[in-house]
């Protein structure tokens, strides 16, 4: 085993608190790309610098996930917007739980039992200790 799939069994996802969030892994799904933001948007300031606002987002994206997959991530979902605890990498490349929202996709494309360009978003992150 390479030392990105190692990194990779850092994924986890959960409803009910950090310490019950699940592996990716032990659910069946493939890790995500992810990408991660320490703010919601940067706005512009009068002397022509910006600063970022808004709690941390991340989301993970899957160029194919199987039906199967999209099952066991479906699970956690409660309505279009879920509270949701993860554990992610952020800017720095550090593995970080997390509390905040899971925003399911509005559109999906799934072509038989595939679901192209999947992303869930997480919005509100709030650093868990």
């Amino acid at each position: 085993m390479t030392h990105v799939h190692a990194a990779a069994y850092e994924y986890k996802i959960g409803t009910s608190s950090a310490g019950s969030a699940s592996l990716l892994s032990s659910l069946g799904i493939s890790w995500p790309r992810h990408d991660f933001s320490p703010y919601l948007e940067r706005i512009p300031l009068g002397d022509g610098t910006e600063a970022g606002v808004g709690y941390a987002t991340a989301k993970w994206t899957w160029d194919i996930i199987r039906k199967t997959e999209w099952d066991a991530l479906k699970i956690f979902r409660t309505n279009v917007s879920t509270p949701i605890f993860i554990r992610t990498k952020n800017n720095y490349d550090v593995w970080t739980t997390y509390s905040g929202h899971m925003i399911w996709p509005q559109n999906e494309e799934w072509v038989v039992t595939r679901n192209l360009k999947f992303t869930l978003e997480f919005i509100g992150l709030v650093v868990e200790v």
